[in-house]
């Protein structure tokens, strides 16, 4: 049975889901992110490594499984997984592109409400120095309704195109 080790705490359905499709499936539980000794120990005989964005899977850590057929990477990047390393070994690296689409453009939408309401700011003053009673102007924020939103993004590669 091919064993997959996930380096940090995921969904429990998406383990479950794993374990339904006959893996053995073990996972970093401790506190903190994996260690790099922790890591390079626990890959040592799974053919499938789940590793989180802030789990650096260097040279060292594929050297360290010998079984190793592919780093699926929890998340929408690939800049923590030695590509090269891999490649040499001809171990497959994925990642999951579109997965947090939908929480980025909420988590935009309430940071812009945030930001135009001065939420921040009215909660510490809450938690310091109190409310004393409403004033016409007090935190006077701005609406978004009407007003013109500029998205403005930036590609980058992982490796840099040859010249």
């Amino acid at each position: 049975m091919a064993k997959v080790f996930i380096s940090d705490r995921i969904p429990t359905a998406a383990a479950d889901t794993l374990k339904q499709a006959g893996l053995t499936v073990s996972a970093y539980d401790g506190d903190g992110l994996i260690s790099h000794a922790e890591l390079v120990k626990q890959v040592a005989d799974v053919d499938f490594l789940i590793a989180t964005l802030s789990t650096q899977v260097d040279a060292d850590v594929i050297a360290a499984a010998p079984n190793l057929k592919l780093i699926a990477n929890y998340g929408a990047g690939f800049n923590n997984i030695d590509i090269d390393a891999a490649t040499a070994r001809h171990i497959g690296v994925t990642n999951t592109p579109a997965v947090s689409t939908n929480a980025v453009a909420e988590l935009t939408l309430g940071l812009m409400l945030a930001a135009s309401h001065r939420i921040v700011e009215g909660d510490q003053l809450m938690r310091t120095e109190g409310f004393d009673g409403w004033q016409p102007l007090f935190f006077l924020g701005h609406e978004l309704r009407g007003k013109t939103l500029g998205i403005v993004a930036l590609a980058v590669s992982a490796k840099p195109s040859p010249s």
